[in-house]
């Protein structure tokens, strides 16, 4: 509108603003549809009774009831604690979830580094309790120096040790060699923390997270 002047007054004309939020009905004070179409019970705007707005008796000395939240205040305040406006936005579900999933993965990946087993040696010398190679002494012909030694450690009274005896020095060197193995001391390392985290206080879920980590158990896959 152009108008700018009325009866020798200047005046401007402005657009009226929209109530912001969403639609209210003035029949039932409920949101999201009109009164054109609503077929709800009728409650007052002033009161909050069963009645329509323009049968109310109260009088603008009284205070208004809110139909939505009894607070004092008529039912169309934007201040409405009801009114959507003022309630929070709904949660992203999804979102919550990726977050909850980062969080898992990255917890994963620091009990994976906390209980990672030491690094093997690239270059790891064979130790003398190995499989050694036969020495060829044997098809070298004995000197004289040889068969003496060997014709006066005959002649010494032998140790009476008997063959069981033996036999179980025997396994007891060869048990103690197998637990000198790389691979047996990280086996065992592993049944230690296995046995340290089962007799902790943690919850189930800590417990299996930690044991999948340690077993190197991609959970996610």
């Amino acid at each position: 509108m152009n108008i700018s002047e009325v009866c020798s007054v200047k005046v401007k004309v402005e657009v009226l603003n929209k109530k912001p939020g969403p639609a209210q009905c003035y029949r039932c004070q409920g949101f999201f549809h009109n009164s054109r179409y609503c077929s709800r019970n009728p409650r007052c705007l002033k009161c909050g009774k069963p009645h329509l707005t323009r049968d109310c008796k109260k009088t603008l000395s009284e205070d208004p009831t809110c139909c939505n939240c009894q607070g004092k205040h008529p039912a169309n305040f934007l201040g409405c604690p009801n009114n959507p406006l003022n309630k929070s936005p709904p949660v992203d579900r999804k979102k919550v979830q990726e977050e909850c999933l980062a969080e898992r993965k990255e917890m994963l990946a620091k009990l994976r580094k906390n209980s990672s087993p030491p690094e093997k040696p690239n270059s790891a010398p064979p130790k003398p309790t190995s499989v050694a190679p036969k020495l060829p002494t044997t098809i070298a012909p004995k000197s004289p120096s040889l068969l003496y030694s060997k014709a006066l450690a005959d002649s010494l009274p032998k140790n009476n040790q008997t063959p069981s005896q033996a036999s179980s020095s025997t396994e007891g060197l060869n048990t103690f060699k197998m637990f000198q193995d790389p691979d047996v001391k990280e086996m065992l390392q592993t049944l230690r923390t296995f046995l340290l985290i089962g007799k902790s206080r943690k919850s189930k879920a800590e417990k299996f997270i930690e044991i999948a980590a340690l077993l190197d158990l991609d959970l996610f896959a």
